[in-house]
């Protein structure tokens, strides 16, 4: 059956198995780029969310600090 399916694709079984690991290193590639981002992402909300706690702070320091 093999044989008859390499026949009908005119490709040899080493040019199918290039085209195999081909495809599963873009698939991983893809899929670690898409994590990345992902992570990125998380980290970038974090930093703005502890930017915005800081800047609270700062603004209740100074209200504190004014009133007194």
């Amino acid at each position: 059956m093999n044989e008859f399916i390499l026949r009908l694709s005119g490709r040899s079984q080493a040019e199918l198995g290039y085209h195999r690991v081909r495809r599963t290193l873009s698939v991983r590639s893809l899929t670690v780029a898409i994590v990345a981002v992902i992570s990125l992402s998380g980290v970038l909300l974090a930093q703005n969310q502890i930017r915005r706690i800081q800047v609270s702070q700062t603004s209740e320091l100074h209200a504190l600090l004014r009133n007194d």
